[in-house]
């Protein structure tokens, strides 16, 4: 868990010092029944980004690592985007849990003043044989930093 935090946190210091825009967001609902959703996005360029989204609560834990290619962005990585994922989920004692690859899709905002919206969602296979699939879903509001310049 120091780990996981200690890379969000990379993330978001290295945001102030480069020209990357990188997003932090979070799903407030999931808030008011005690699951944590926190996400980081940083966008290599108008096309393509990477993030890492962790989630944890009731006992349960899921840490994506996903890259994503977005087709005919306006404001620079935003619209519709598919891409794949890498994750893992399971129970924070450890007692069982899944680790798998899958593919997603979805669709993000980017307002005037650098919110933004995001749902996505896909499926994945289960290596470990805990589950048999690896779902993934995110419906997050968040703040992108950096903003570049906006395409016509």
């Amino acid at each position: 868990m120091k780990k996981t935090i200690l890379i969000f946190a990379t993330l978001f210091l290295f945001s102030f010092h480069s020209k990357a825009q990188v997003e932090v967001a979070t799903n407030p609902v999931a808030l008011l029944f005690e699951f944590g959703i926190f996400g980081v996005d940083y966008n290599i360029n108008d096309d393509f980004g990477v993030g890492l989204d962790l989630a944890f609560g009731q006992g349960i834990g899921v840490f994506y690592l996903n890259g994503k290619h977005y087709f005919r962005p306006r404001k620079g990585a935003d619209r519709f985007l598919i891409g794949t994922f890498l994750g893992t989920a399971g129970e924070l004692d450890g007692d069982s849990g899944g680790a798998g690859l899958g593919f997603m899709f979805g669709y993000k905002w980017v307002s005037r003043r650098n919110i933004t919206f995001e749902w996505t969602g896909g499926i994945g296979r289960d290596f470990t044989g805990d589950f048999g699939f690896l779902p993934y879903y995110k419906l997050n509001i968040g703040y992108r930093f950096n903003q570049k310049n906006q395409k016509k």
